[in-house]
């Protein structure tokens, strides 16, 4: 099931913002188990393509190892740590 945003809407009008938004996630709940990506896939159009094809899926460190692009902010947190540049959540401003 899909809902639209004039059916969102209506309920967020009906029942309240936080009302709405614990039946839509229990909903999700409810059904997310039998889902995967073919339950989706009308919503990607030609630029998501496009744009995807663009993305890399490893980066190569050094000429020697590749990992993928979605450990690269875990390696170089470590790499931080290995070279003595520590970062911290309290050092953001």
């Amino acid at each position: 099931m899909i809902f639209t945003l004039k059916q969102i809407q209506e309920l967020v009008e009906k029942v309240g913002n936080e009302k709405a938004t614990k039946i839509f996630m229990n909903y999700f709940y409810s059904i997310r188990d039998h889902l995967d990506s073919s339950d989706v896939s009308f919503i990607y159009d030609d630029d998501y393509f496009r744009m995807i094809s663009n993305h890399p899926v490893a980066l190569k460190i050094g000429d020697i190892v590749k990992i993928n692009i979605y450990q690269y902010p875990s390696y170089e947190y470590l790499k931080n740590i290995v070279t003595g540049k520590k970062f911290y959540q309290s050092d953001v401003v």
